[in-house]
Parts: C-alpha cells; structure tokens; sequence
C-alpha cells in the first residue's frame, strides 16, 4: 500500500474513531473499508481508494477540506468536497454537484452500493431504494 493510502486510512480512523456503522460495526472498519475494498476489487485508481477513505470525513468529522488539501491536494480535496453533502443542499443538488466530479461520482456510486447491499441484508426496504435511487440518478 503506498504512502498517500497508508495516510488516508490512518486519517479516517483517527476523525472517525468511536463511530459506528448501525449499532454493532466498527464505522472505518466496516463501511470505510468495505466501500474501498469493492473498488479494489473493480481495480479503480489511487486517487479513488484516497477518496473513498475520505468519503465521509468532512460532512461527519471535525476534519476540514483545508486538511484534506494540505495533505493530498486540489483533485484529491474537489473530490472529497464533491462528496460531501453541504448543511442547506437538497439530495438533488447534491448528487448532481457529485455527478460532476468524475472521482466522486464513482466513489459515491460505490458507497450507495455498499449501502444499498447491507440494508438488502437487513430487509430495510425504504434504505435499500434510496440508495437503489441514489445509484440510479448518478448513473444517469
């Protein structure tokens, strides 16, 4: 693993520390990873898994887009901003800020799926096709 992967994992787990995915699953360990580990098995880029470490962690953590700049750069932070839903954006605005970043778009697309597979799991329907709405408008 390089240098800039090793970092960004080390950086969500230390802004996401304590965080849980559901009520039983480890937030970084769990999601973080799972959604990295779909788009290594599609054999997507660095800079993607990057992304897909940080997914998360300006819209849920103390972490700033000034950090993530500071540590990976402009492609790296537009990516990570793109990704990240603001306070006052509708679900609409949102993906289609998100569709316009090529990195996000399918760093987001992975992280529906991961999600949208897990609520199949759990037989939460109304998840499932938020995310299944999710991957739809962004694939579009």
């Amino acid at each position: 693993m390089s240098t800039r992967l090793i970092l960004a994992e080390a950086l969500a787990t230390h802004y996401h520390f304590g965080m849980m995915y559901g009520t039983h699953q480890d937030y970084v360990q769990y999601h973080v990873l799972g959604v990295v580990n779909q788009m290594k098995v599609h054999h997507l880029s660095e800079e993607h898994l990057i992304v897909g470490f940080l997914h998360d962690i300006v819209e849920d953590t103390a972490c700033t887009i000034e950090t993530i700049t500071a540590l990976f750069g402009e492609r790296i932070a537009a990516a990570v901003l793109a990704i990240t839903k603001l306070k006052d954006e509708t679900r609409e605005e949102y993906l289609s800020r998100c569709a316009k970043n090529k990195l996000a778009r399918m760093v987001k697309l992975h992280d529906a799926l991961f999600n949208a597979t897990n609520s199949a799991k759990s037989k939460n329907t109304e998840r499932y096709n938020y995310y299944i709405q999710t991957i739809s408008q962004l694939s579009a």
